[in-house]
């Protein structure tokens, strides 16, 4: 059976719990005996319009509850979708929409007609999702079902904007507006679209429908009747301070995107991003509108992130790059050298770039099952422990754009390229090392080369030095040299037994090729042999590995 043929199929909080991943007596502790004032935390932060916005962030108990049911829900709204072969009509919450595909419809429009829902999480109480699933054709459910699901979902009478589930269900509920919308567009010849609760009307007419929006006065819009009556008939209200329409000649923004000739980050928004980056670079501090003076990088961060998320969509749609073009130029450069100065400049704690992920995963543990030889990797107050190194995070977008991806080849151009990357910036504090942790197999004779190319150093299989300094803050360290000549993998720190375990019928292979029926790769090893038993491993040859790790930080000095 379907996903949502189950769930219509549920009469029970036993039957629902079943269906997304929890025991009946879990989901009903979740409920019914945590405290409602228990479950969740309250916070405000700042609109960007001004005034305050309340975050109520359920506890981890609840919030895993939550994404559980948002999985199961996205399923069953992919069903519907694809029964009823629908389009999304809306552009938030979803897989594959976004603001660029919210605002695409409406470029090179003569009007642009923007609107904001009120309060739109908020406006969805416990018993309108209760009513949404009972009556709602698509998903009918038992009332006792629905009734469950409306207590997942909601605190205080309402959807609370800071739970995982509030964007799925209120795009469920909102969906009914969204057709009805569609509808009057279509009707005055208009484009419409939403995201989450912003509202977008454009068209080309030299004359924009007075039953879309009327205009008071040269500068004012107000909604027309047949719309206004629209949403409120469907359950929501306009925010009226934020209603407006821009012509052509002036700029046409959705979801702050403008859209006059094409999708494209606010040239002023850009300027500004781009201005804070290279104050960053020259003093360590940069100005954001009138704020304090910081050093902070995940604000900033996030800005450019988003300059060079849209940028290079607008650029793959419009084919000016290719899928695999990765050329350091505009956005993508500016891009590249915060992250450098993120990852390597401004460190907060020494870092390790490992080859893979697994590594890190035996690492964190070897650490860990190792602190008191290695006080100086991690620390332990009572139960609690900290680690003081961190590791590289193999994200997609910090791999495609510092071209530091798995393996060697990325550890190879960040070699050749470091001292160089280095020169660009004018603040370089180099507090802590960046180390290179390798396998000592035949991947790393490249790197050996790169180094030797580089900065003339001689790096072997059978060389035996506890590390090698690169250059400025650049280390690397190999896995301890074994047999005649000297090769060694992480994986051979585990003891025999370990490396034998059988996982569902098949054997462990470290290799790149794997005979997929008898045989399980590294990341099943990981995940199903090492961590799990982490506790009762012998850790003890990690000791040589971590040794050389905590001889390069006594090495190590600032400049």
């Amino acid at each position: 059976m379907s996903a949502l043929s189950d769930l219509k199929a549920a009469t029970t909080l036993s039957d629902l719990a079943k269906l997304i991943g929890y025991k009946p007596s879990a989901l009903a502790f979740l409920i019914h005996q945590i405290p409602d004032g228990s479950k969740y935390s309250s916070f405000t932060i700042p609109k960007k319009s001004g005034g305050a916005r309340l975050i109520s962030a359920p506890v981890p108990k609840l919030k895993t509850l939550q994404r559980h049911l948002t999985s199961f829900l996205t399923k069953c709204r992919k069903e519907i979708d694809d029964a009823n072969k629908l389009r999304p009509l809306s552009h938030a919450f979803r897989k594959g929409q976004s603001i660029i595909t919210n605002a695409t419809p409406h470029i090179k429009h003569r009007y642009v007609l923007n609107l904001d829902l009120q309060d739109f999480f908020p406006s969805i109480n416990f018993g309108r999702v209760r009513g949404f699933f009972i009556s709602n054709k698509d998903f009918a459910l038992h009332k006792d079902v629905a009734t469950v699901i409306a207590q997942i979902v909601c605190h205080a009478n309402a959807l609370p904007q800071g739970a995982p589930t509030s964007p799925i269900i209120s795009d469920l509920i909102a969906h009914i507006l969204d057709v009805r919308l569609v509808g009057l567009a279509k009707k005055y010849n208009c484009t419409y679209t939403r995201y989450a609760d912003d509202l977008t009307f454009s068209t080309r007419l030299k004359t924009f429908p007075t039953s879309l929006a009327v205009q008071v006065s040269p500068s004012d819009w107000q909604p027309g009747k047949p719309l206004a009556e629209t949403i409120t008939s469907a359950g929501f209200k306009i925010n009226p301070a934020k209603t407006r329409i821009r012509l052509r000649g002036s700029r046409q923004t959705v979801t702050g995107l403008t859209v006059n000739q094409k999708v494209n980050i606010q040239a002023d928004y850009y300027r500004r991003v781009r201005s804070m980056c290279y104050e960053l670079f020259k003093t360590g501090i940069y100005f954001n509108q009138g704020a304090a003076p910081s050093a902070a990088l995940p604000a900033l961060e996030g800005q450019l992130n988003h300059c060079f998320r849209v940028k290079h969509a607008v650029a793959l749609a419009r084919n000016e790059i290719t899928i695999n073009d990765k050329r350091d130029r505009g956005v993508r450069k500016l891009y590249k050298r915060l992250l450098f100065y993120k990852h390597f400049v401004q460190l907060k704690k020494p870092l390790i770039i490992c080859e893979g992920k697994t590594d890190i995963t035996y690492l964190k543990l070897a650490v860990r099952s190792l602190a008191t030889t290695f006080p100086s990797l991690i620390t332990t107050t009572g139960s609690i422990q900290t680690r003081k190194v961190s590791f590289f995070n193999h994200t997609r977008i910090a791999d495609s754009v510092l071209k530091l991806g798995g393996g060697s080849g990325g550890m190879q151009l960040l070699i050749k390229d470091y001292a160089a990357a280095l020169k660009y910036f004018r603040n370089r504090p180099l507090a802590h090392p960046v180390i290179l942790l390798i396998d000592n197999d035949d991947g790393a004779d490249e790197i050996f080369a790169a180094i030797h190319t580089t900065v003339k150093l001689k790096v072997s299989r059978t060389s035996t030095a506890d590390f090698y300094h690169i250059c400025h803050n650049l280390y690397l360290v190999k896995t301890p040299e074994a047999g005649l000549h000297g090769t060694s993998r992480i994986e051979d720190l585990f003891t025999a037994p370990v490396l034998k375990t059988v996982v569902d019928g098949k054997t462990f292979n470290p290799g790149k090729s794997l005979d997929p029926i008898n045989e399980y790769g590294k990341v099943v090893f990981a995940e199903k042999v090492v961590r799990p038993n982490a506790n009762k491993l012998d850790w003890a040859a990690f000791q040589k590995l971590l040794g050389r790790v905590d001889a390069v930080t006594k090495h190590y000095r600032p400049p």
